[in-house]
């Protein structure tokens, strides 16, 4: 089960359970009840920048990492290497016949 997909997110969503709802006791306990809806609000604020800033952040390690993958790939590709189809090494593309 631990490997699905199913599996990882929910040890993502109980691990995020067991991290926040300290956090947020710890961060509240000094708080009067008078701040406290203020409080919420910029508590909320400050997870959803993070939040936001770790979304941008991943998004530009998987471009990148795929640029740095694909031209790895490309370097490797050669017309003579003998494991390529013999289709494609004489003329690209394979022919389409349009009827009419």
């Amino acid at each position: 089960m631990l490997g699905t997909l199913f599996g990882q997110e929910m040890i993502a969503g109980a691990g995020m359970g067991l991290f926040f709802v300290p956090l947020n006791a710890s961060a509240f306990a000094s708080i009067t009840n008078a701040k406290l809806d203020e409080a919420s609000g910029l508590m909320a604020l400050k997870r959803n920048i993070g939040a936001s800033i770790g979304i941008a952040v991943v998004s530009w390690l998987l471009v990148r990492q795929v640029q740095i993958n694909w031209q790895n790939l490309i370097s490797q590709l050669s017309p003579f290497n003998p494991a390529l189809p013999r289709s494609r090494r004489q003329g690209g593309a394979r022919r389409i016949a349009i009827v009419s």
